[in-house]
């Protein structure tokens, strides 16, 4: 009976320190994966600031630009025109070339 007793209390110490050592290992994992997760999250927040910081540079450089592209428009408007002059001159030369 006694040794029954010795073999049922090992069993059962064998059992607590299989079942320690599965949480510890369990809690090791959750803590890499809460350490992975931390790390991610501060990966996203730096990402996010640049990607806020370049937006917020190109919104500041939009009127400018658009600037540009409103002088450029009109630039080439008035080069159409000069061209469409240069080639009226052109026919009436050759139509007096004639």
């Amino acid at each position: 009976m006694w040794q029954e007793d010795e073999r049922s209390s090992s069993l059962r110490a064998n059992n607590l320190a299989e079942e320690v050592n599965f949480l510890k290992s369990e809690l090791k994992s959750i803590a890499n994966a809460e350490e992975n997760k931390k790390k991610a999250m501060d990966d996203l927040a730096l990402t996010l600031k640049e990607v806020i910081t370049e937006a917020n540079e190109a919104k500041n450089k939009l009127p400018a630009t658009q600037f540009e592209l409103e002088k450029t428009k009109g630039l080439v408007g008035n080069l159409k025109m000069k061209l469409k002059l240069v080639e009226e001159e052109c026919n009436e030369e050759k139509k007096e070339a004639i």
